[in-house]
């Protein structure tokens, strides 16, 4: 049976000692021949033509055990009886050269094989090393299984890759018959993974554990190669053999030599291809981001530009020689209209090794710049300073690289045309509105001195006529004079705090640590010394801190409480109230930044749909005969609480009071 397997084996085949086949039959081809012409006997011929038998076929152990005895009892047999005549004896001598011309043939053979299957091991490894880089995995696989199964002459091979715990997928099936489905369990070859060594069954229906789903396949031998690697990959590649199968050790060395291969391999294609999409990611990322690229090597041998560096310079994209960039980088630095600015940048940076350059501006004149080109860029902000025809503006910027130790720069092109005559207007408008403060401040002067003296004396004169001419007078003259000096106070009192809502857009804030608790107390004690015997409840929390501008807090206060000691004064009993809202459970200690705070009364309160009017200036939502007021008052509150980068709002409901909340 060995011998009739044996003939079905392919011609290359390790068995078959293809790489000595050719020599072996040339040597005994030549034997023979020299034998015939020495006129040797032909009986002694037969034993090289045993020992070719020999090297050629896989002859049984228990033949070359019997030659063995044989020649061993002739030899005993030839010593013993000397008296035997000279047939006999060169009968003996015939039948020892047979037998150890036909134990040499065995015995070299054998040492042949280990020699052919090493070059059968090197061979089907080289195969897999010259495939294809861009080869898939299951490419690669399936090439391994096909060589190793022509190898080992398997029925079956097939490679499994491990999903989950209970799931495992057939990535290659030769034949693709040799699994029922596609999916199956990772108890084919879980213990060959636990053990991380190959496992092989000559009799696998009687081994423990036998899956059913090879056994239905008419498995009987087995060898399993377990894959795992680094990134987690779990796997194992099956070989089935459906008769009885003695797996040689030869045959297994080979399999394990190859599976170490096939893991190396597959190491190397995820890394592979792991880079191979890294270089595609950043190569779509440079090929489409607007700033141009530019990379020289120090050497002058190799540069690349992408393709905005490309459209910016004149060029073509990828690889250029550095030489052409330079010149092109000339050619561009010759158009450009600020050479004092770009020379006195240049020695700035240049002046030291390795030098790192940021916002190297170039404001370039292109006369025609090249078709669908983003240079100058378009301007889609309708709120964008107009750009001058014909101009462009880059922003050059370049570090120091070293790519496989080889020194080289990095350049970074970026067309800011806009942002610069942008930035340009930017400081243009900001001188204007400097202008513009000044006059603010000089119109403030003039409020607060020039606008006064006039009131001043409108006021003085109106009370010496009354005191002087009040007998003379009679009563609708008197109230003329006392309108005079009530619109007169009012007049300076709307002064006041319209100098107070501008200096309060003008203060530089300081902020620090201030008792807002402390702050709110004392600003109602001075509320209370002004109507003593006014019964007003006041409830202010204490231990509230914040980090403020004390100045302009105090003035928040001053409006806010004022405005609730004002409108609950036509209430018998009253009740003002400042906190901070509480916090969420589990936050205690001081209120952050984020606390919103509340005045609270339970006066006059307002209309909510009227709301929308409450913080703007001169706006009020009580009559002047009900309640004084200018109606700046809030509106410079509000201007405060934004200064400070917080919010206020408001609610309240007619009679039944307001809540003032903000943020700071």
């Amino acid at each position: 049976m060995q011998n009739y397997r044996w003939l079905n084996l392919p011609h290359n085949h390790p068995d078959r000692l293809p790489t000595f086949r050719g020599a072996i039959v040339g040597l005994i081809l030549a034997l023979v021949g020299f034998s015939v012409l020495a006129g040797v006997m032909p009986v002694l011929i037969v034993a090289p033509i045993l020992f070719a038998a020999a090297l050629m076929l896989p002859l049984s152990p228990m033949l070359v055990a019997l030659m063995l005895g044989q020649s061993g009892l002739l030899t005993l047999y030839s010593h013993s009886s000397a008296l035997l005549g000279d047939d006999n004896v060169l009968l003996t001598r015939y039948s020892i050269a047979v037998g150890s011309a036909t134990v040499l043939g065995v015995l070299t053979r054998r040492f042949l094989l280990g020699i052919e299957w090493q070059f059968a091991s090197r061979n089907l490894l080289a195969s897999l090393l010259e495939a294809d880089a861009t080869a898939t995995p299951e490419v690669l696989l399936t090439q391994a299984l096909s060589s190793l199964r022509e190898l080992a002459r398997a029925d079956a091979a097939i490679a499994l890759h491990q999903l989950d715990e209970v799931t495992a997928e057939a990535l290659v099936c030769l034949p693709l018959t040799a699994l029922p489905d596609k999916l199956t369990t990772p108890k084919l070859f879980a213990e060959a993974l636990a053990q991380n060594r190959c496992l092989y069954y000559s009799d696998y229906p009687s081994s423990a554990g036998a899956a059913p789903v090879l056994v239905g396949q008419g498995t009987q031998s087995l060898a399993v190669l377990p894959l795992q690697d680094a990134g987690n990959r779990r796997g194992a590649i099956l070989l089935l053999w459906y008769r009885r199968t003695e797996i040689s050790w030869r045959l297994r060395k080979l399999m394990e030599s190859l599976l170490a291969g096939v893991r190396t391999l597959l190491r190397f294609q995820d890394t592979t291809f792991h880079f191979e999409k890294l270089q595609a990611r950043y190569s779509a990322i440079l090929e489409t981001i607007p700033q141009g690229v530019v990379f020289v090597d120090e050497s002058g041998e190799q540069s690349w530009l992408n393709q905005a560096a490309a459209k910016q310079l004149n060029l073509m994209p990828g690889s250029v020689e550095p030489v052409v960039i330079s010149q092109a980088m000339a050619k561009l630095r010759t158009t450009a209209e600020n050479h004092e600015a770009i020379a006195q940048q240049a020695v700035k940076f240049f002046s030291q090794p390795q030098a790192e350059i940021r916002d190297w501006l170039w404001v370039c004149a292109n006369e025609s710049p090249p078709q669908d080109s983003t240079w100058p860029a378009e301007n889609n902000d309708a709120n964008a300073a107009p750009v001058p025809e014909g101009r462009t503006v880059l922003s050059l910027s370049s570090t120091p690289t070293r790519v496989r130790d080889v020194p080289g720069r990095l350049w970074l092109l970026d067309n800011v045309t806009d942002r610069y005559f942008s930035r340009l207007a930017l400081v243009e408008r900001t001188q204007q509105l400097e202008i513009v403060n000044q006059e603010l401040e000089a119109f403030s002067h003039s409020v607060a001195h020039d606008l006064r003296a006039p009131l001043a004396s409108i006021d003085a004169f109106s009370l010496l006529l009354l005191r002087d001419y009040a007998q003379k007078l009679d009563e609708e003259g008197v109230d003329d004079l006392q309108s005079i000096r009530i619109a007169t106070a009012r007049m300076r009192q709307l002064i006041d705090d319209l100098l107070q809502l501008a200096r309060v857009a003008r203060t530089e804030m300081r902020r620090e640590m201030i008792d807002v608790s402390g702050l709110a107390q004392a600003v109602a004690n001075n509320l209370k010394k002004t109507q003593p015997a006014r019964q007003v409840e006041w409830v202010i929390t204490a231990g509230v801190v914040a980090k403020v501008d004390g100045r302009l807090l105090q003035i928040v206060l001053e409006n806010l409480l004022g405005n609730a000691w004002k409108y609950t004064s036509k209430h018998q009993n009253a009740r003002i109230e400042f906190g901070v809202l509480p916090q969420p459970a589990g936050q205690t200690g001081i209120p952050s930044s984020g606390s919103i705070y509340f005045v609270r009364d339970d006066g006059a309160g307002f209309d909510m749909s009227y709301a929308d009017k409450l913080f703007g200036t001169f706006q009020r939502l009580h009559r002047a005969s009900e309640f004084e007021g200018t109606g700046v008052g809030l509106a410079t509150v509000q201007r405060i609480i934004h200064r400070h980068g917080g919010r206020i709002w408001a609610e309240a409901e007619v009679e039944k009071g307001a809540t003032f909340y903000f943020t700071l």
